[in-house]
This record gives C-alpha cells, sequence and structure tokens, in this order.
C-alpha cells in the first residue's frame, strides 16, 4: 500500500505472514557448534515502512524499517521437554513471540513495463536485532512455585539482504 508519492519521494506501508523457515521453524532439537539449532517458530506477521528518493527516472536511494513477530509453538517445545519432566507431573508454558526490527538502506532500480507499471529490483544492507522468546514452565501440581526459564537477551547483528522484485 503506497501511502504517500511526489515525484521524488515515496513513502510505502506493507504487511503480510511471516513464514518461518529452515532451522527457524524446526522443531526437531539439534546441537551444532553454536548450541541448539531450533526455533520452533510458528507463522506470524511482518510489517514493513519504505522510503524511496528517486536519484533520476530509474535510481533511488531506499530505506526500509521492519518489524517481524513469530509465537513459539508451545506443544513443540513442550515435547522436546518430555524426557526431562518427571512422569505424572503436567506442566504449562506461557511464551511470548520472537520479534525481529531490521533498518536497511541501499539503492534500487526501476524497470518501466507501461505507463503506470515497473518492475524494481533493490540491494539493501543494514542491521537487525532478534528477541528470542521469554517463556515460563510451571509445574501444575505446585501452587505457589513455578520454574521461570531465565529472559535472553536481544543481540545487536549484521544481516545482509538482497531483494529481486
Amino acid at each position: 500500500v503506497q501511502a504517500y508519492s511526489q515525484e521524488k519521494l515515496t513513502l510505502g506501508l506493507s504487511a503480510g505472514l511471516s513464514k518461518p523457515m529452515g532451522d527457524f521453524a524446526s522443531t526437531e532439537m539439534e546441537t551444532s557448534a553454536d548450541g541448539f539449532t531450533t526455533g520452533l517458530a510458528k507463522p506470524g506477521l511482518s510489517v514493513d515502512f519504505t522510503g524511496n528518493y528517486k536519484i533520476n527516472k530509474n535510481f533511488g536511494l531506499m530505506c526500509l524499517v521492519r518489524y517481524q513477530s513469530n509465537a513459539l509453538d508451545e506443544d513443540a517445545m513442550l515435547g522436546l521437554m518430555s524426557d526431562a519432566i518427571s512422569s505424572g507431573v503436567s506442566v504449562t508454558i506461557d511464551s511470548k513471540p520472537w520479534k525481529t526490527y531490521s533498518f536497511m538502506g541501499g539503492v534500487n532500480h526501476s524497470f518501466p513495463l507501461m505507463d503506470k507499471l515497473s518492475l524494481e529490483s533493490r540491494v539493501l544492507v543494514g542491521a537487525s536485532m532478534v528477541k528470542s522468546p521469554d517463556f515460563d514452565l510451571s509445574p501444575v501440581y505446585l501452587v505457589s512455585h513455578s520454574l521461570v526459564i531465565p529472559k535472553v537477551k536481544a543481540k545487536l547483528f549484521f544481516q545482509p539482504y538482497l531483494e529481486q522484485g
């Protein structure tokens, strides 16, 4: 959805489904040199805000701000932990989602097809901050005690982002 446009400046807002793939969506517990590789992520929401400043008719400078949220697959998490939980004990889980914040900038090129239709190619690089989910496990038979898993702090890392569209 294009929200604002002038001859040189275009602002846009878009939203859609965020479908996790690979290790991020995996529900199988695997270990690697970096630790566990399962993300247990479920489909979620992605929202992009873009700004494009045209340098000339076909080339421009672009920035993108993205927010993405994916719920934790709580059933898969409990399944992976079933061996560590004593038999006869029921456990509930309360979790918050994976959250990703991305800030990117770069260049784009428009390929005009018709008067009001064109293809756009862009190359963007930037930084992303990913916050892993916080979650609490609570044994059902305990009323006044619950097991709390420590929260994992968000980490900042650089993510190359290439898009052709």
